[in-house]
Formats: C-alpha cells, sequence, structure tokens
C-alpha cells in the first residue's frame, strides 16, 4: 500500500466525487484535497436553473471546506493555488506550501474563455463565485444580454427569462444548439424562446453594448497550461483507460481530463471514472468504461434530451417530428445507432433507449 498522501487539486464534482468513492474503500490513508476558492460544494447544473428552482446561491451550498473535511477524514486547504508539480520528487508546490504526494489526481476543471470586451456590466458564469459577483447587478436590471446559444446559454436563458427578465439571445449560428443536436431540435427551441418573448438575434459578428448588462457563455477552456509536463490536447489531460496521465501516479478527471477522445466534462463520465479510478488507486486497476450517457438540456418548458456519440461523426436520421416533438436517431457509417436526440414527451422515450457503450 502507499503511504505517502493522495492529494487531489480541485474540490468540484470531480474531485469531490472521486473522494468520497475512495475514501469507503480506504478509510485509513491521508488524503489532502487543495482548492483555490472556500471549498464550498454545490451541484454545479443547479447554477443554471436558480430561478425556475426557486433557489439562492446559499441554498445551493451543499457542504462546506470543514463538512468536507469531517466527512472524508481529508485535509482541505482553501483559498491555495498550485504553481508547480515537481514529478520527480513527487512533490506540488503552492502559493502556501509544499506538499509531498503518493499519488496525485488533477481535478481543476476549466475556465471561462476570455471575452472580448470586458467592463463592469460584462460578466461571465462558470462557477458559484462567478454568480456572486453577477448577482447585484441583475437584480438591478429588466433585461439582460446573453452572448453564446450553446447548452449553458440556452439553459440561463430559460431561467433568466423565467425569472421575469427581459432577454436578448444572442448566438454566431442561425439557432442555438447547433454543434450540440440536430438542426430541427434547435429550430425547434428557438421558436420555443421567441414565443415566450425571448429575442434571438442572429450575428456572426455581434457589436455588444457596454452599457447592457451581459452575460458571456462563449464557452470553456481547459487549466492545462500550468502543467505542461503532463500530454494534453485541446479537450484536456490526455489519460489512459485507468484515467493516469503519461507520468506514473498523477491522474486527471473531470473537466480538465480526457481519454479515448472523450472529455470528461458531464456528470456521467466523471462518476464512471471516479468508481474505476477509486479502484485503481487502492492498487486494484480498473479500467474506465462508459456507456452511451445521454445530457438533459435543462430548458424545462421545452425539454430536451440528447445522447450524441462523442467521437464517431454519425448522421443524424429524423425518425418523428409532430405535436409530441422530436425525435431523432444518429447513425453510424454502417447504418448503426449510435446515438438520439429528444424533445418534448418523447424525452420520456430515454429510458427505453439502447445502444452501444462509448467505451467497452
Amino acid at each position: 500500500m502507499n503511504s505517502k498522501p493522495l492529494i487531489i487539486i480541485g474540490t468540484g464534482a470531480a474531485g469531490t466525487m472521486l473522494a468520497s468513492t475512495w475514501r469507503r474503500l480506504d478509510p485509513t490513508r491521508t488524503l489532502i484535497m487543495l482548492t483555490q476558492n472556500n471549498g464550498d460544494y454545490y451541484h454545479k447544473p443547479m447554477l443554471s436553473t436558480i430561478f425556475s428552482k426557486e433557489k439562492t446561491l446559499d441554498d445551493l451550498v451543499t457542504k462546506t471546506a470543514q463538512d468536507l473535511s469531517e466527512e472524508l477524514n481529508a485535509k482541505v486547504y482553501t483559498k491555495t493555488s498550485v504553481v508547480a508539480i515537481d514529478t520527480e520528487l513527487k512533490q506540488i508546490k503552492t502559493n502556501t506550501d509544499c506538499f509531498e504526494y503518493g499519488d496525485c489526481v488533477l481535478a481543476i476543471g476549466s475556465e471561462t474563455r476570455t471575452i472580448p470586451h470586458e467592463c463592469e456590466s460584462h460578466f461571465q458564469i462558470n462557477d458559484l463565485d462567478d454568480y456572486r459577483k453577477l448577482w447585484p447587478s441583475l437584480e438591478k436590471v429588466d433585461s439582460v444580454q446573453i452572448v453564446g446559444a450553446g447548452l449553458i446559454g440556452c439553459e440561463l436563458t430559460h431561467d433568466l427569462a423565467y425569472h421575469g427578465k427581459k432577454i436578448t439571445l444572442i448566438s454566431n449560428t442561425p439557432y442555438p444548439l447547433a454543434e450540440f443536436a440536430p438542426e430541427a431540435i434547435g429550430i425547434a427551441l428557438k421558436k420555443h424562446f421567441i414565443d415566450r418573448g425571448i429575442q434571438y438575434q442572429y450575428d456572426p459578428n455581434p457589436k455588444i453594448d457596454p452599457n447592457q448588462l451581459t452575460v458571456f457563455t462563449v464557452g470553456l477552456k481547459h487549466n492545462t497550461q500550468l502543467f505542461p509536463q503532463f500530454d494534453q490536447s485541446e479537450q484536456g489531460f490526455k489519460t489512459n483507460r485507468f484515467g493516469q496521465t503519461n507520468i506514473d501516479h498523477v491522474y486527471a478527471i473531470g473537466d480538465c481530463a480526457q481519454m479515448s477522445g472523450i472529455n470528461l466534462r458531464y456528470i456521467g463520465p466523471i462518476r464512471a471514472t471516479a468508481a474505476a479510478m477509486s479502484n485503481t488507486l487502492c492498487q486494484q486497476p480498473t479500467p474506465i468504461h462508459f456507456d452511451a450517457m445521454p445530457v438533459a438540456v435543462k430548458t424545462h418548458d421545452y425539454p430536451i434530451v440528447v445522447c450524441k456519440h462523442p467521437t464517431i461523426s454519425g448522421k443524424w436520421q429524423l425518425e418523428k417530428n409532430d405535436a409530441q416533438g422530436i425525435i431523432y436517431s444518429q447513425m453510424s457509417e454502417e447504418n448503426q445507432k449510435i446515438g438520439y436526440a429528444l424533445t418534448s414527451q418523447y424525452c420520456e422515450l430515454r429510458t427505453k433507449m439502447t445502444l452501444p457503450p462509448w467505451v467497452a
């Protein structure tokens, strides 16, 4: 058994889920968790539904750093930034101290892409602290511009409209979810937004009013630049089937990681990775397995579920488009069904869908 600590960098969903799963298997080994923020744990997907769920920001926090420390028998260091990782000495250098590790797990998440025009009325949303900065300004205005019509932009549009805000959704695509869902679903969601009084502004080069409260949801980038010693791509740190990077005893999980060409951003892949990696960290090497994992878009007035294969470029085939909703199948070149997309009442069919695993 490894007598030196397991150190997890990050206390978000990925780091905390791994710590909880692993601790059940190993109740005695020292666990250290490092986080740049105050260590509050919350379910991040809830950020884009806070108004429709009638929650407050404080409601989202389910555990404090002290709670995590007690529950996981861990040393949780808050306001701690990692400066460097010495993989030869197996040391992590931070702004406050230096820690020796037996195994290290990178669960450092992602950050928002740089916005083109920073000013006091422009905000980005990626975590609870971002929302805390936005909240006071949001309460003072009646109208909001949202730039970016991807998954988060659409969910935030739906949520703020529910809160009574007048929304202008600005996108460089003619319909929302253009890179995520089939065209007919994007067009149907756009119509739903317009019917609700939401303005959809298609502009490849939008001019943003600096005086208008604007929230940018233009995508995420991975926090990998500080650690060039680890193999990485635009999708994050490259890992093998056991979640290990190219350097022994250093693993990666969550937004910052990819395996077999699949980014581990969503809760499903994180949960599967945490289960297998926990065994591996207990000297029981267990390859990570991914079943097909659907994603539900949290636009509750017009529900959407998409299960799109992450590595195979299949074609979308329309099955139904009627008063009950839309059904698409994603088909491979061999005419095998590898994914699906559903809306409205047809979302109930997700439990009956069977697909081949993404990584067997």
